[in-house]
Formats: structure tokens, C-alpha cells, sequence
């Protein structure tokens, strides 16, 4: 499963990547690739908006594949 993590660790991932990528999701493929490049380019951390109208459904589906897909 996704990882929780304490604000201490988020905190600490910031330090390490020097940022917290922000990304609003409206389509899931595009989401999932996103989230892909930057899981390969070392990101760990990653905040998804729920600003678009099937956000909650991207949700639903993005968990399953990062805890496949993206999981260390």
C-alpha cells in the first residue's frame, strides 16, 4: 500500500528533492505518466489537487498503480 508518512518524513523528502511537485489531474493516463518521470527522476513525494470534476476517480485509480508501478 501507498506509504503514510509523518510531517517529519514529508518534511525531509522536501529537503531531498528541493521541492513538492503539485499536479491537478484530469485525465488518468496523463496523471500516470506525470507521476511516472517523476518517480524516475527521483521524487517521492507528490501532491495530487482535487480541482478537476473526476479527481476523486483519478484518486481511486492512481493508488492502485503507484503501489505497483511505483513503489520501492
Amino acid at each position: 500500500p501507498m506509504k503514510r508518512a509523518s510531517r517529519q518524513q514529508v518534511n525531509e523528502l522536501i529537503d531531498q528533492t528541493g521541492f513538492l511537485p503539485l499536479y491537478n489531474p484530469d485525465q488518468l493516463e496523463t496523471t500516470q505518466k506525470v507521476l511516472t518521470a517523476a518517480y524516475e527522476g527521483g521524487v517521492r513525494l507528490f501532491e495530487l489537487t482535487n480541482r478537476s470534476k473526476n479527481a476523486l476517480e483519478i484518486f481511486q485509480q492512481i493508488v492502485p498503480f503507484v503501489n505497483t508501478q511505483l513503489a520501492d
